[in-house]
């Protein structure tokens, strides 16, 4: 008798782990409503309270040229030695340059300018 019984207990095994497996399966697979609101709703809210893009001082043209910094270079509020320094560029940095204007004539032997995304800076020779 015992013999005639172990197949049927290994068989009712293999049978359960199976259908234990299956559910744990279905259980992976199926994306509920539920589940569906949380992504959304976290989704939504990421768009919300995204962090505020950095706005250029100047609205956005096409640059008339490129300029590429040979040395430190400030970046000024007005085409001027004298105004406010808005910023430093380091060596080899690639500005886009927009406008070009006369400034100081006595402070230096070039007074061309050139408007940088965030402000004036002196030429040397643009690219």
């Amino acid at each position: 008798m015992a013999l005639s019984e172990a197949p049927v207990v290994h068989y009712n095994l293999l049978v359960k782990s199976r259908m234990l497996a299956n559910q744990r399966t279905r259980r992976l697979r199926t994306f509920t409503r539920r589940d569906f609101l949380k992504v959304s709703g976290a989704a939504t809210l990421s768009l919300a309270f995204r962090l505020p893009q950095a706005e250029d001082k100047f609205p956005s043209q096409t640059p008339i040229g490129l300029g590429r910094v040979t040395r430190a270079l400030q970046a000024y509020d007005q085409p001027s030695f004298s105004s406010k320094k808005l910023r430093v560029y380091g060596v080899d940095t690639i500005l886009n340059l927009y406008e070009e204007k006369t400034g100081d004539t006595e402070t230096s032997h070039n007074a061309i300018w050139f408007r940088a995304d965030d402000g004036w800076v002196h030429s040397s020779r643009p690219l």
